[in-house]
């Protein structure tokens, strides 16, 4: 029986980046403030390509709810930015319909799954649930257990970096997906995975080129001593 990894990139070309910012960690009880996705053709990276396109989604919503202060540290997001902003019923079905039944990825995916999976149904539209989905965050530990597994820390061993200090729905999505297509590439045996893509229409994120092949190197000699020494699940 061929040995493959549980979490491999492999299986999908299209895919829905997603990422949301929030008043807590409840699901049930905090709400989504921010929501961003960036859908691409990640096969474009099997033809040659070295830049991916991402047509994205982006809003900001008013959850009905005070947004705690240790939330908005996070994400910088205030009552008052929000407070003339749409309710996520409103554009829930938009959201919905732009994500389809791509695939989607996430680092700590089921965090915003459950968030999305919530807001649709308060709303009346189908969740994700028939989706498939693909964590970063998780594939990124089957690889390298121990290591700081943050979205900031495997960003950066990508050659990647957010502008600024708070987390934002598209440019965190975004950085999740150089990540992707990071592991795209090595787990779908590309011949050209010595570099990550750039992104084209992202000027929310930054790149670092000088890390860039240092980080692709690292994840794919991580994938090599998996193979090599056995560790991989099989299934």
């Amino acid at each position: 029986m061929a040995r493959r990894f549980k979490n491999a990139f492999t299986g999908f070309d299209e895919a829905a980046v997603i990422d949301v910012e929030t008043t807590g960690f409840s699901a049930k009880d905090d709400r989504i403030v921010e929501v961003g996705v960036a859908r691409t053709d990640f096969s474009a990276l099997a033809r040659g390509e070295t830049s991916l396109y991402f047509e994205t989604f982006e809003a900001r919503f008013n959850p009905g709810v005070k947004i705690p202060a240790n939330a908005s540290r996070v994400h910088g997001i205030y009552d008052d930015d929000v407070k003339n902003a749409k309710p996520f019923e409103d554009i829930a079905q938009q959201l919905r319909d732009f994500i389809g039944s791509r695939p989607v990825v996430g680092h700590n995916v089921s965090f915003d799954e459950k968030f999305l999976n919530a807001e649709f149904k308060r709303a009346g539209v189908t969740t994700l649930q028939g989706n498939r989905s693909y964590c970063t965050m998780l594939r990124f530990r089957e690889l390298f257990p121990g290591e700081k597994s943050s979205l900031d820390a495997v960003a950066a061993m990508t050659g990647h970096s957010r502008r600024g200090t708070h987390h934002g729905a598209l440019e965190d999505a975004t950085l999740t997906g150089f990540i992707t297509a990071s592991f795209y590439q090595a787990d779908n045996d590309l011949d050209d995975a010595a570099e990550t893509p750039k992104g084209a229409g992202s000027s929310s994120v930054s790149e670092s080129k000088s890390k860039r092949g240092r980080g692709i190197g690292m994840i794919l000699a991580g994938i090599a001593a998996w193979m090599l020494f056995g560790n991989a699940t099989t299934y």
